[in-house]
């Protein structure tokens, strides 16, 4: 067999002897078919997908190819240590251009969302003088006429004729490569059949014999186009691994478990695209509606699926599998799939299909099956995730061919009073393609008109057992779960907000920051530190933070403790102090441990201001101006609940006239902080300015809790997967 790396079967010793035969070779010709045999650097878009991976991997392993990777600016993607990756806006000409010149191949892997941008792809190679261009066709037939007219190949068939024209106009040249169905991702996502469970879908009595290859077998023949210019140049080339049908494939997995039973359900293709029909019909253009039209282009002896007789396997070095060979494949997914079927759930649905139509049933369950394909073509998108904690969960999905995008920013929110009308726009196109929207606790908001502007968006993931950022109301009437988390701390002791709270307002009174720094900058003590034991310490709410806060200051520092909040009465304050520990009643002079008092008096009396409200409508810009003009000079202010509740511009002003003596912030109105923020801006503590500690909201940023809630919310989009409960479900909104 030939080798898949020689210059395309004809040696430099045979062009030259047949240039001297009279062949016709000149010597132009001759040096642009051995510049174009030459492919020495290449670069790969879509190389964290389930197949761009295995393709990025087969090229830097085979020695042959100095490989360059183009990633999404702000993409959390990794890869090994020594890879050049380049961060390109896919959205910019210039950027690409950027970002391929000097390269002698471009291979694109990207996934079905992004097929249409690789027009934009074309320009920059064609303008940079990329050598050979593999575009993401890798699937079924295009070239057979009935394939091509398939609705769910539209973007594929543009993106091919764009390319065939620029051939014919330019330097560039193109390979696709057809490799109709997906072996092992197939088996793996329930494409070709569902063997994870003991009701699989055979579509048109399953007899239709189909190609199937292998991810490894797709970047084989990636390789192998490298190694043959001329003979792919400006074609197409098919490779498979095996033919097989579903029956096949099924009596594979009946021999790899043996002791399952097995209650197949028989489905019609014409039925199945026939309602594909009908939703396309009605404008539904999600990626359900389309999986029929795969089957068709599949399993559809009409449709080309079948690549006998016309494959490039010989050429580009692929060995096909024999029949063992399949069955190992079959048999990994098996086991694996099965483990974590659950049987109830496949009972439940085929039972109640079943019964209000005995004839929908088969649908019903090929339905769930096409789920999980669904679920590997639907986007995740993870927002706010500034230290890239989601990845080892997340990592998990990938893996398994979804399509996982990490945001390690935040925009600006959409509902925010000075947010402009261009920023919202841009918050609405960075989250418009997503169908999972998995969010940390309020760093962004979901209002209705942002939620009205996201048509794909199925379900949405938040943090924690609520969220009043999200209203939950308009995500119901678009039929969009939303649901937290329920894990997130369980240890015994203070939360990590308590503890955090409690370190500001030491850190605030000791002067840690400040000393820190004076000491580091060469000087010594320049200020002195603020007492606080004996003294007055004024809780603004005394919910389960408040009350655990206002403890320790009590316990450790025998502060006494004032408490406020609109309901508040002295029973309600007693109750917490009996559940926080300390006596009800100090025993010599009977004052109240937990004494609840007027707003005026906490804040003119109290010596260490402490907020521990929920945001709500009601407590937005809750403490203003007349508030904090009745503290004392020397007081502390201390905010570790939401920036909203104080009016950010009052507080502001107070600091910077020094009329007290401090402010920790943990929270702020915007968060990221604004740049520009006079919080940063400020020369805090000269001048007559108050000190100010800034933390960038890291009460609940502990990495236990962090690694608890990412887990859940990836079970979360598992269990939705399987039509299963969800962990904390919001009913209303907030909650």
């Amino acid at each position: 067999m030939q080798s898949p790396y020689n210059s395309g079967g004809i040696s430099i010793g045979q062009l030259s002897n047949d240039k001297a035969a009279g062949s016709g070779w000149d010597e132009g010709v001759l040096i642009s078919y051995l510049a174009m045999s030459n492919i020495k650097t290449v670069a790969i878009i879509g190389a964290s997908g389930s197949l761009g991976s295995v393709v990025f991997e087969k090229l830097v392993d085979s020695g042959k190819f100095h490989v360059r990777v183009l990633k999404r600016v702000g993409s959390s993607s990794k890869f090994p240590a020594g890879t050049e990756v380049v961060e390109v806006d896919f959205d910019s000409l210039d950027s690409l251009k950027s970002a391929l010149t000097g390269q002698d191949a471009l291979v694109s892997t990207v996934s079905s969302g992004g097929l249409e941008s690789q027009k934009i792809l074309i320009d920059a190679a064609v303008a940079t003088g990329v050598k050979r261009f593999i575009p993401s066709e890798f699937g079924g037939d295009l070239d057979n006429p009935n394939a091509r007219k398939l609705p769910v190949y539209g973007h594929k068939v543009a993106v091919q004729e764009y390319l065939v024209e620029k051939g014919k106009t330019t330097g560039i040249t193109y390979t696709v490569i057809y490799n109709c169905a997906f072996l092992d991702w197939g088996l793996e996502h329930k494409f070709i059949l569902d063997v994870s469970g003991d009701k699989p879908t055979i579509i048109d009595g399953g007899n239709n014999p189909f190609s199937t290859t292998t991810l490894s077998t797709v970047a084989d023949a990636v390789i192998g186009v490298f190694g043959h210019l001329e003979e792919t140049k400006n074609r197409a080339v098919y490779i498979q691994d095996a033919v097989i049908t579903q029956n096949q494939l099924l009596e594979m997995a009946k021999k790899a478990a043996p002791n399952r039973s097995w209650d197949v359900v028989h489905a019609k293709l014409d039925d199945l695209t026939a309602e594909a029909d009908a939703k396309l019909a009605k404008g539904d253009y999600s990626m359900q509606t389309f999986v029929p039209y795969l089957y068709r282009a599949t399993m559809d002896p009409a449709y080309g699926g079948n690549f006998t007789g016309k494959t490039d396997n010989e050429l580009l070095g692929i060995k096909e599998m024999s029949e063992a060979e399949v069955f190992e494949v079959v048999k990994s997914f098996v086991p694996r799939a099965y483990d974590h079927f659950k049987q109830s759930h496949h009972s439940r649905v085929h039972a109640l299909t079943t019964k209000s139509n005995p004839e929908s049933a088969p649908l019903a369950v090929l339905s769930e099956t096409l789920g999980s394909v669904i679920m590997a073509q639907l986007k995740i998108a993870v927002l706010d995730d500034y230290q890239e904690l989601s990845k080892p969960h997340f990592d998990e999905l990938r893996r398994s061919g979804y399509v996982v995008t990490t945001f390690t920013d935040t925009l600006l929110p959409y509902n925010h009073p000075d947010t402009p009308q261009e920023a919202k726009d841009a918050l609405a196109k960075r989250l418009e393609p997503f169908g999972i929207i998995c969010t940390m606790r309020e760093r962004t908001p979901f209002p209705e008109d942002l939620v009205n502007r996201l048509p794909n968006l199925k379900l949405l993931l938040t943090t924690g057992p609520r969220n009043a950022s999200i209203d939950v109301q308009a995500c119901r009437a678009r039929s969009v779960t939303v649901a937290g988390t329920a894990g997130g701390g369980g240890s015994p002791g203070p939360d990590g907000t308590t503890q955090h709270c409690v370190a500001l307002i030491l850190g605030l009174a000791r002067n840690i920051a400040h000393d820190d720094a004076v000491v580091k900058a060469g000087g010594w003590q320049t200020a002195c530190a603020t007492g606080l034991s004996g003294k007055v310490f004024g809780t603004v709410g005394l919910g389960r933070l408040g009350a655990s806060v206002a403890r320790i200051m009590r316990v450790a520092f025998n502060m006494k403790i004032v408490a406020w909040s609109p309901n508040l009465t002295q029973e309600a304050a007693d109750a917490k102090a009996a559940a926080a520990g300390p006596p009800v009643e100090d025993a010599e002079d009977g004052e109240k441990t937990f004494r609840a008092v007027g707003r005026e008096e906490l804040f003119a009396s109290a010596d260490v201001v402490s907020v521990h409200l929920v945001l709500s409508d009601r407590s937005r810009g809750l403490i203003n101006a007349d508030d904090l003009g009745r503290m004392k000079k020397s007081a502390l202010f201390v905010n570790t609940s939401r920036g909203p509740i104080v009016v950010d511009e009052d507080l502001l002003n107070v600091a910077k006239k020094g009329g007290i003596r401090g402010v920790a912030l943990d929270v702020f109105d915007i968060e990221p902080l604004p740049l520009s923020s006079g919080w940063r801006t400020t020369r805090w503590g000269e001048e007559g300015r108050a000190q100010v500690l800034l933390t960038p909201h890291m009460g609940y940023v502990e990495e236990e809790t962090m690694d608890v809630w990412y887990k859940e919310q990836v079970e979360n989009i598992l269990r939705w997967e399987r039509g299963e409960a969800l962990t904390t479900v919001f009913k209303d909104n907030g909650y």
